[in-house]
Formats: structure tokens, C-alpha cells, sequence
């Protein structure tokens, strides 16, 4: 039987590719900089920008996905509220930092003038973020024997991912549990489902 959920499966996995790849290149690009700010001067969006919305809309899709399949595969309707919140946070994540990157750039403000509120805004969503996922991992894992092994796993990555998200100092450790976390989310949409018998 081949899986009714290859698209979103696909999306996971072109995620664990952007996302890191994205935030390498952010990183790359900042220090090899000889100017601050030269990134929000340019006065207008730029491809990076396309890659960053790219990656919120497929989150979006990946999310939505993923209690769609909770509930017609399992009956797993515990994370819905969950995974609704990670899609509203998604949304409101990607559309603000892009927004707020066009108008640094269209306005000419000094970078740093806006430096701490991007930075705020960034740590504050982080915290928000790592909180869901904890709180997501806990419930893959509360009677994960009733459950495909896979969503365990997902699971124990889901915390980890989330108290690093909430420890900004260790966001590094993000760019491998992340990718990680939607290799194994793709790897679950992709499988063929598990039957249960019926005695």
C-alpha cells in the first residue's frame, strides 16, 4: 500500500534540507559582512526571504498533515489544540520576521536601533516554540505503546528539541534536532500504515 501522505512526507523532508541550509547561509552571510546591517538595506526582500516563507508554509502544510493523520490512522486526537497553536505560531513567526525585515530594509533604519525588539521577538517565539514541543513530545510519549514506535522516537526529539529552543544560548543545537525532527516526521507520512488485527 503506498502512502496516502507523500506530499506532506516530501515537505518534511525538503524542510530538514532549507531550514538548516537557511540559517548556515544567514550565518555565513552575517559574518563575512563588512557592514552591519548590509542584509536590511537592501530595501526590499530578498531571496532568503522567499526561503524563510517557503519554509513557514510548509510547516504549516507538515502540521495541518500531521493531525490529519493522528486522527484517521489512529484516532490520536490529543495533540489537535497542540498542533493547532503550532500552526498559528508558524504563521504569525514567518509573516512578522519578513515583515519586519522589508521594513528595516524600505525605511532605512539602523539595524541596530531595531536590533533588541528583533531579538526579543525572536527569543520570546523560540520560548513560545519550545514549550509546544515539549509539551507535544510529552504527549507522544504518554502511552506510546499504543502508538507506532516512530512516534516515540519523534517523541523524545520533540523535548530535546524544545528545551533547546527554550535555552537560546544552545540554539545551535537546533539546526541538527529540527532537521532531525522532520526527517523522522517525513519518514512517518511516507511508511506504509500499520494494520492492527482484530481478534
Amino acid at each position: 500500500m503506498k502512502s496516502d501522505y507523500a506530499l506532506p512526507g516530501i515537505a518534511a523532508i525538503a524542510i530538514a534540507i532549507l531550514f538548516p541550509a537557511l540559517m548556515m547561509y544567514e550565518i555565513i552571510s552575517f559574518d563575512s559582512s563588512s557592514s552591519k546591517g548590509t542584509y536590511f538595506s537592501l530595501g526590499e526582500w530578498g531571496f532568503p526571504d522567499f526561503i524563510f516563507i517557503l519554509i513557514g508554509l510548509l510547516s504549516v502544510f507538515v502540521f495541518y498533515q500531521f493531525k490529519k493523520i493522528l486522527n484517521e490512522q489512529l484516532n490520536f486526537k490529543t495533540l489537535d489544540i497542540l498542533l493547532w497553536i503550532m500552526i498559528g505560531l508558524n504563521i504569525l513567526f514567518h509573516v512578522v520576521l519578513v515583515l519586519a525585515d522589508g521594513y528595516l530594509g524600505l525605511s532605512g533604519i539602523n539595524i541596530e536601533a531595531m536590533g533588541f525588539t528583533l531579538t526579543a521577538l525572536t527569543v520570546s517565539a523560540l520560548i513560545v516554540f519550545g514549550l509546544v514541543d515539549v509539551l507535544i513530545g510529552s504527549l507522544l510519549l504518554l502511552d506510546h505503546q499504543k502508538r507506532p514506535k516512530i512516534l516515540a522516537i519523534l517523541g523524545m526529539v520533540s523535548i530535546f528539541l524544545g528545551v533547546f529552543e527554550m535555552a537560546f544560548p544552545l540554539f545551535g543545537l537546533v539546526l541538527i534536532l529540527f532537521p532531525a525532527y522532520m526527517i523522522i516526521l517525513g519518514v512517518y507520512f511516507l511508511r506504509e500504515p500499520e494494520t492492527i488485527e482484530v481478534v
